[in-house]
């Protein structure tokens, strides 16, 4: 096994995915986002669960702390074509997993409290299929005498649909304690067959998998024996089934303590990769692990990641058309003593050997936790997850849904940057970057942060801060003051917060800005000299607005209708 720590300061090598477009979004209460699914042409699915009133059209009380499940689809460009809320009164509904077969179908997993298709017990296991404009088709429930969950769906080549979770009763479904299962159906919705880990001790089966030939692979956590050997704790498994149901062969992996997978993935050639989060015993941190095994279950090779020295976690993996490696997660990750939030996500990617390729770290204020990724056939990746601070969007509740698109063209990888620079004093005394990728944090007093060259992240905390980007692609975060936000030149994010911010707008016909929550009545725009706002077409495009001068887009902006805009939005 090998053990691959980034380097103290960040500095990776590689490549990764540059990000492509963001969505926050959701209810006064908690929301999140749980799974994503992209169709042939490109669009974008995802699901979850929201406790407050996401969807307008099905308004409930404002203190409503029963969840229901959600689906929204995007285009691929992340502008919402649609969204459903999807619930019982009173009752819980949430949404774990989400699949698309290659007519635009959509299927959804994952438990409910609901009586009215046959409840087996507290919640059950359901399944839904939707059309792709979003019309229930079918729903399907089942489970065992108590609680039962569904957390994975996967869709084979003849449209035969793979549900996977656990059984927690001892209907006529279930053997021991808590235990894994898988259930199989036509794409009419008719149960073929399901089958269970079956084991004595407590089973979670979190993901699943079908490789070209219609084998079936299923990855989770057991406190038994697969195979006669239980080597920790807790130890995380892979299984094989034949389409018919029949187990091929099971794996464990782990070390002496407490391991658990909580995805899989299949490659070209039919290997199967698992991931999830491996701890060598009591009070020592979690670390994230890659597994890769041959399709007969022999170990080809193991690796763990570790970004800190508390707990970091895997939460989901893909395999993209070439065969490279995306893995999600979450980690307690610091610079320097800094971090974003209590917990941030992270994206790695590494090769069919194992081989470190680059990465990418999200962090916001608050805790920020992906759920599933998945990629596209042109080497996009898209991950869904939810957040505590601000991703994209001005956070709306408590916690917030996200969905992040990841382009396919590949930049170096510095993304989280190499040195943080923090210079008390206020504005008199600024903070400068230098010509390479830097991390710049503001205090609690009024900061003049100035990023100059490189791809910067801003971050302007307590107090009335000037932020300016300068050259290269920024990321510009104000905090809890009236901030003044200058990207520069360069394709650059900028994000408000509490307080009355300024936004510059900038003439530079080869990049875009993008605004993101822009809030009405509260933030100004300042226009480039030369402009005014009379001169401007202002375009209502989904959930954006385009800012543009002549053939000069100046940017898109969110969080505000083009309808709303007029000249006393301009300084």
């Amino acid at each position: 096994m090998v053990t691959t720590t980034p380097a103290a300061d960040h500095v990776s090598t590689g490549t990764i995915p540059s990000l492509t477009w963001i969505d926050q979004f959701g209810s006064l209460l908690s929301d999140g986002a749980t799974s994503v699914a992209v169709d042939v042409a490109g669009n974008v699915y995802i699901a979850g669960y929201s406790e407050g009133e996401y969807d307008p059209r099905r308004p409930r009380p404002t203190l409503y702390y029963n969840n229901d499940l959600f689906i929204v689809k995007y285009d691929r460009n992340g502008n919402e074509l649609w969204r459903q809320e999807l619930g019982h009164l009173n009752l819980s509904d949430q949404a774990n997993a989400i699949a698309v077969d290659g007519f635009g179908n959509i299927y959804i997993t994952g438990s409910t409290n609901d009586a009215l298709l046959g409840s087996g017990g507290t919640s059950d296991v359901f399944l839904k299929k939707l059309s792709t404009n979003g019309n229930i088709l079918w729903e399907k429930q089942f489970g065992s005498s108590r609680n039962d969950t569904a957390r994975g769906v996967a869709i084979d080549a003849t449209g035969n649909i793979y549900v996977t979770g656990e059984f927690a009763g001892y209907g006529s479904f279930n053997l021991g304690n808590d235990n894994g299962f898988l259930a199989k159906y036509d794409r009419n919705g008719n149960q073929l067959w399901v089958r269970e880990t079956g084991l004595p001790n407590s089973d979670i089966a979190y993901d699943v998998a079908v490789d070209a030939a219609g084998n079936i692979y299923i990855a989770g956590t057991t406190g038994g024996s697969l195979q006669g050997t239980t080597v920790g704790f807790t130890d995380a498994f892979l299984m094989k089934y034949d389409s018919a149901g029949n187990a091929l062969w099971q794996q464990n992996y782990g070390g002496s303590y407490s391991d658990g997978a909580q995805g899989v993935a299949i490659d070209s050639a039919g290997n199967a990769y698992i991931t999830g989060y491996s701890q060598s015993g009591i009070g020592q941190p979690k670390n994230s692990f890659v597994a890769k095994y041959r399709n007969d279950g022999t170990l080809l090779w193991a690796n763990t990641y570790n970004y800190s020295t508390s707990n970091d976690q895997a939460t989901d993996i893909a395999i993209d058309a070439t065969d490279n490696i995306y893995v999600t997660g979450q980690a307690f990750y610091t610079i320097s003593g800094l971090q974003g939030g209590d917990d941030d996500v992270f994206l790695f990617r590494l090769d069919r050997d194992g081989n470190w390729l680059g990465d990418h770290i999200l962090a916001a204020l608050g805790t920020d936790q992906p759920g599933k990724l998945t990629t596209d056939v042109s080497g996009n990746v898209y991950i869904a997850g939810y957040t505590e601070g601000i991703f994209g969007d001005a956070s709306e509740g408590y916690n917030d849904a996200f969905i992040i698109k990841f382009g396919a063209n590949p930049l170096p990888v510095n993304q989280l940057p190499s040195e943080v620079n923090s210079t008390p004093g206020g504005s008199s005394n600024p903070i400068r970057g230098s010509r390479k990728p830097e991390r710049l944090s503001g205090t609690a007093d009024n900061d003049t942060i100035l990023g100059f060259g490189g791809n910067d992240q801003l971050l302007g905390n307590a107090g009335d801060d000037i932020l300016n980007g300068g050259d290269g692609n920024d990321i510009l975060q104000g905090g809890a003051g009236n901030d003044y936000l200058n990207g520069g030149k360069g394709n650059n994010r900028l994000t408000g917060n509490t307080g009355k911010d300024t936004f510059t707008l900038t003439k530079d016909r080869r990049a875009v800005d993008t605004i993101q929550g822009f809030r009405n009545g509260e933030d100004q725009f300042d226009l480039p000299r030369g402009v005014s706002f009379r001169a401007l077409e202002i375009v209502q495009t989904g959930n954006r607005v385009t800012l543009s001068f002549g053939n000069d887009i100046l940017a898109t902006v969110t969080g505000i209708r083009a309808n709303q805009i007029n000249a006393s939005d301009f300084v």
